[in-house]
Parts: structure tokens; C-alpha cells; sequence
């Protein structure tokens, strides 16, 4: 392949160079983008170091852009603009500073640390905000600032990946929402007994805030548990954790600060991680003091309590188990699942909308076989569609107290009685940015409306149904790109190839293995020389490990035996990939067909060869007549008076 990327751009309507392929919607702008006389300059006239970036933002899967010279010009992919929101395209090659301000604020410190002292760095729960579609929607990410060199090495631009964490931010919000509006003191310790979280119960239980660092809670003492005398580190609360015991109660008495006690009942409980290891402790305190001689009104808080802790535990074992999953049905089975266990109902769908029918079609259920799915199978979303239609259609809780007399679930009475509910409430599914996807609905075989706790945890299943939702659809779109980067690959006459910071090579496409005839264990292995050209083994693994060394491009011709037995030539070109720390992490290549190229090489060099043979014979040609003539010329001038002399001559040289 030619190298055209030092000539300079002829005008807007020429070939866009080999870098800015691909990309999508953002690659095609940056090719019909005329450069000339923008502050990054012509395309072709862009240094190495942002030419190399451009390429791997433009295949990136993932958010990145790039912020270009002392203006700090944005470039970004395809996967960037659910990060910019609405303000795509105006941003498009327009100066950071001044087009994206909250990313600036936030993170301009950190692009000039990269440009200045050519340092990478990383900021965890970046917020930006943007409205996307007409909606203001929040979101947080992990962003990396990787400093690109300009001409001679010094400072020309940052490369800045993000990794969205919305969902995680979130979880810990509604997880501390929670816990905020439960009426018992609340607070979370991780494994060394170190206070993480607490509510204002806590505080008003204790007499004062925890301080950084403080264990247990340093502010109060413990006088006893269950009458006896008792240490801090001996307590209900460090057992959970050292020794994974759920106490399901225990009597305290404490005293405050100011010198004041209090009677409470402790429930803690550790929290066990996927791998079964203790992360720390949930610890729920009740005031008992002023009811302490109330045994009956303490027997219902008791019962109250522990389905508070049951319900949060519930709710944060849910949370860990959704974070390993990829798949939606078992994503949203397991919310169903524990959106019915935690508020002790005995039914439950989950609907998602399909935009095609215009209906709500369930994806998971709990208590329904196929026939009954046959009464609840469509809904239409409206006054009529039940307490689901209901909820999806007015955007909010529908609760049905009993199915019998609500003259909204009259088309679904008879499926309700077959399956055994006469009370349902519905909740909409909605995403962070307000999208409205679907609903869940908890069934009961008595009449009763929601309480305020089946609200609230009808609330939390619903927003992690939308998060497996969208981490579904997210999956979903990587796969696709995927499949998209592999067909690219395999397009470009032998594929694509790659190689670890090591050297030893990860990937081939498909469309080279078949040429050789090998597979990609042999290739990636220790036998791929068998494929190469003996005079080429050698010298192109010296240079590919002086490659390997220097970190530098990869740019070499090989010949390898092909199925048909006959020796093919194939250009190899790769550059290095960087992490976030700029350290080289390996290597993304490519095989092109150049077989073609050397046969007409060939045939040149031979066209050249036969040239040159014809100029000599002709040269030889065109000598041999000249003597004869210029020897009848000598007779004619001489003999010019001896006509038959001359005569003999004349036609000699006409011969």
C-alpha cells in the first residue's frame, strides 16, 4: 500500500486518508470536515502520534475523544455521543473549553497536567450532564487522560476514555436512599469494623457523627448486652463480622457522649460477598428506651425490624447477584424473584414494551404456567390494560385492592381467578434519563393495598429491572460492533491480527488462516514459521523483536505458502495500542494482499529488460545500411562523369 499521508490534501474532494476510515456517523464527519484551515491543520499534515489516535478512536467501541493543541479541539467517536448528548454535532472540531464547559470545569486541570508535564492520569465519578433527546439526564464516569506528543515530542493533545459507572452510582444512591428512610438507626461497617454508612437515626441515637476512621461507633459506650457486661470489640456487632453470625437480636445498653443512656435492640447481620467472603456488616439499632416497659409494642417493632433487615438484605444480595449477570431473562427473573419474597406476595410479572406491537409482553414470571400467560400474555397499555396498562400508560403505581370489584381489571378478572390473586400493584420501569420501558407487577391471593414498605421495594426491583434492561441493550450493541470489527477485518484482503505487549500474536482473521490452510492455535503457537518463506523466518523475527523492544510501528512484506502450494506475498502493518498509563500493551495489525503488486513488478522489470534489447538491435539495424551509402555518395562525387560508374552507384544505393 502506498503512503500518501505526507502529500498534501488537493482539495475537499479528495480521497479521505487511510486513518480516518471507519468510525460511523463521527468518522464520516471527520472525513467530509475540511481541515485546512482549522487550528489541528490539514489531515494529512497531522503528526503521527494523532493520526495513530484517530484510528483507534474511530474502531473504538467504547467513549473517547481527543482534545487537540493549545485550543484543545474535540474530536470524538460514534460511542461518545451519549456522553455529549444534543450537543452533537455542534461540539464537532470546536474548541473544549468553550463548547463543553461542565467537562472542563470539572476536568480541565487535568488535560493541561497531561499537555504541560505530559503525565497520564484517571478521575473516577466524573458528572456530566446532558439532555439527549430533550431530556436533562445525569450520568458519571471513569475517565483516563493519556498525553499524545506533538511534532519534535512535545505536547499535543490528551486522549480521554470513559467508562460509564452510572449504574453503580446509582445503585449507591438508591442503596443509601433506603437505608435514609427507614425509621431505625442504620449503619454499615466493611470488614476491619470501620463506619462506611449511617443514617440520621444513627446520629440521633448516638449524640454525635462518627469521625473518619472510627470503629463499631466510638460514640457511645456499651455497657451491656443482655444485662451482662460487655466490650466494644467483643459485641453483637464485631461478632457478625469476625465470626459471619446473622444475630437475629440483642439487648444493649448504651451510653451516650453526654453521659445519657439508651436501651436498643441490635440486629446485625455480615454481608457476604459472591465468593462467599465477609465484606462487613448491616447493623440496625432501635431506640427502645421510652417503650422498654411496652413488651407488646416491642414485640411489633421486633417484627417490623426484622422485615426491614430482611427486605435490605434481600435487596443488597440482589444487587450482587445482578453484577455478574449478562443475560436479561435471568436478570429480570431474579428482581421478579425478589421483588415477590421481600414483600411476601405470591405472584409477579415483569412487562416489557415492544415497540412493534404496541403491547406489554411479559419476560418473566413467578406462580404463572403457559396457560395462564394465555389471559396476560399481550396488554395493551391504557384504562383498560389492568393495573400494568395502567401504570405504564400514566407513568406511575397502579394498585388494584381487589380485582374483583376494580372495574380496570375487568378484561382480566376471570385470568386472575384462575391463577388465584385478587390484589395487585403495578410500578413502572424507568431509566435514569426518564425512558419508560416496561412495569412490574406483585400479585396477592387477598384483597389489601400496598404499604409503604411494598412501595419502597417495589421501587428499588423496579429501577434495577431498567439497569439490567440497559446493561442489556449495552450488551447487546457491543456484540453488534463486534461482529461489525470482525466482518471489517475479514474485508480487508487477509484480515486483521493482533499481539500481546510481549509480541506473541493473539488474533488472526479467519480469511488468513484459510489461505494457509492452518488454524489459529498453530498460527498463535510455535508452528507458524512452517507457513513462512525459510529466507524470510529470520530476519522477520529479528525485526519483529526489535519491534517488540522499541514499541515502534510494524510495517514488513513476508511470503507465505498458501493451500495451492505457492508462495504468497503479504504486507504486515501494525501500531502499538497504550493503556491508560501510555505503556504500550500491545499491537493491532493488519495483512494486505500485495501478490498482485509483485507480479506486475515483475512484469515491468522484464517489459524494462525488452526495451532495452530493442534500442540496441536497432541501433544495429540502422548502422548497417549507413556504410554502403555513404560509400555511393564517395562514387558520385568523384565519378561524376563516368555515368555508368555513377549509374551503378545510383541503383546500388537504392537496393
Amino acid at each position: 500500500m502506498l503512503d500518501l499521508s505526507s502529500r498534501p490534501l488537493a482539495s475537499r474532494n479528495a480521497p479521505a486518508p487511510d486513518f480516518l476510515a471507519g468510525g460511523g456517523d463521527t468518522g464520516q464527519r471527520m472525513r467530509q470536515h475540511d481541515w485546512t484551515h482549522s487550528a489541528v491543520g490539514a489531515a494529512r499534515e497531522w503528526p503521527d502520534a494523532l493520526k495513530i489516535a484517530t484510528r483507534i478512536l474511530l474502531a473504538a467501541r467504547q467513549p473517547m475523544c481527543i482534545l487537540w493543541g493549545e485550543t484543545s479541539t474535540l474530536l470524538y467517536n460514534d460511542a461518545s455521543r451519549d456522553v455529549l448528548g444534543d450537543r452533537h454535532p455542534a461540539m464537532f472540531a470546536q474548541p473544549a473549553s468553550a463548547v463543553w464547559t461542565d467537562f472542563w470545569e470539572a476536568a480541565g486541570h487535568r488535560v493541561d497536567l497531561a499537555l504541560q508535564h505530559t503525565e497520564g492520569s484517571a478521575m473516577d465519578a466524573l458528572r456530566l450532564v446532558a439532555d439527549r433527546a430533550g431530556r436533562r439526564a445525569e450520568s458519571h464516569y471513569n475517565v483516563t487522560f493519556s498525553p499524545l506528543p506533538g511534532e519534535s515530542g512535545t505536547p499535543g493533545g490528551v486522549l480521554c476514555t470513559f467508562v460509564d459507572t452510572s449504574a453503580s452510582v446509582a445503585g449507591e444512591q438508591r442503596y443509601r436512599d433506603l437505608v435514609e428512610t427507614l425509621p431505625a438507626a442504620v449503619y454499615t461497617t466493611d470488614a476491619q469494623g470501620r463506619i462506611e454508612l449511617y443514617n440520621d437515626a444513627a446520629v440521633r441515637l448516638w449524640g454525635r457523627c462518627p469521625v473518619a476512621e472510627e470503629k463499631w461507633c466510638g460514640s457511645h459506650r456499651i455497657l451491656s448486652v443482655e444485662g451482662q457486661p460487655m466490650s466494644l470489640e467483643a459485641s453483637p456487632m464485631a461478632r457478625a463480622v469476625r465470626h459471619r453470625e446473622e444475630i437475629e437480636k440483642a439487648e444493649l445498653l448504651i451510653e451516650r457522649p453526654d453521659g445519657t443512656r439508651a436501651h436498643v435492640i441490635a440486629h446485625p447481620r455480615p454481608i457476604i460477598d459472591g465468593a462467599g467472603n465477609v465484606t462487613g456488616a448491616i447493623n440496625m439499632l432501635v431506640d427502645i428506651t421510652e417503650r422498654i416497659a411496652d413488651e407488646a409494642e416491642l414485640a411489633v417493632t421486633k417484627d417490623k425490624l426484622a422485615d426491614q433487615v430482611e427486605s435490605l438484605t434481600a435487596l443488597h444480595n440482589l444487587a450482587l447477584r445482578l453484577g455478574g449477570m449478562t443475560q436479561l431473562e435471568p436478570a429480570l427473573q431474579a428482581v421478579l424473584d425478589t421483588a415477590v419474597d421481600a414483600q411476601r406476595a405470591h405472584f409477579g410479572l415483569v412487562w416489557v414494551y415492544d415497540a412493534e406491537s404496541g403491547c406489554l409482553l411479559p419476560r418473566a414470571s413467578r406462580g404463572f404456567d403457559t396457560a395462564d400467560l394465555a389471559h396476560f400474555g399481550r396488554v395493551v397499555p391504557g384504562p383498560t390494560g389492568g393495573g400494568a396498562g395502567n401504570a405504564y400508560s400514566r407513568r406511575c403505581r397502579w394498585a388494584i385492592e381487589d380485582t374483583e370489584s376494580d372495574e380496570s381489571f375487568s378484561a382480566f378478572r376471570d385470568g386472575a381467578r384462575k391463577v388465584g390473586f385478587r390484589s395487585v400493584h403495578s410500578t413502572p420501569i424507568v431509566t435514569r434519563s426518564g425512558e419508560l420501558l416496561g412495569v412490574v407487577s406483585v400479585h396477592f391471593r387477598q384483597p389489601r393495598l400496598p404499604t409503604q414498605r411494598d412501595m419502597q421495594i417495589a421501587d428499588v426491583c423496579a429501577r434495577h429491572a431498567a439497569d439490567a434492561i440497559e446493561a442489556h441493550r449495552t450488551h447487546a450493541a457491543a456484540e453488534r460492533g463486534e461482529r461489525i470489527y470482525r466482518a471489517i477485518g475479514e474485508s480487508l484482503d487477509y484480515g486483521v491480527w493482533t499481539a500481546n505487549r510481549e509480541g506473541r500474536v493473539t488474533y488472526v482473521s479467519e480469511s488468513f488462516l484459510k489461505l494457509v490452510g492452518c488454524t489459529e492455535a498453530e498460527w498463535t503457537g510455535h508452528a507458524w514459521h512452517r507457513f513462512v518463506h525459510p529466507e524470510d523466518v529470520e530476519g522477520l523475527l529479528a525485526d519483529w523483536r526489535d519491534c517488540v523492544r522499541g514499541g515502534r510501528q510494524w510495517d514488513r512484506e513476508l511470503r507465505v505458502r498458501g493451500l495451492d502450494r505457492k508462495w504468497h506475498s503479504i504486507l504486515q502493518r501494525a501500531v502499538p495500542m497504550h493503556d491508560a498509563k501510555g505503556e504500550v500493551c500491545g499491537w493491532a495489525g493488519i495483512h494486505l494482499d500485495i501478490q498482485r503488486l509483485k507480479q506486475v513488478e515483475n512484469e515491468l522489470r522484464e517489459l524494462d529488460q525488452r526495451k532495452n534489447e530493442f534500442l540496441a538491435t536497432l541501433a544495429h539495424e540502422l548502422r548497417n545500411p549507413l556504410a554502403p551509402l555513404r560509400n555511393g555518395l564517395e562514387v558520385l562525387r568523384i565519378a561524376h562523369d563516368n555515368k555508368p560508374m555513377t549509374e551503378k552507384a545510383r541503383a546500388m544505393m537504392e537496393r
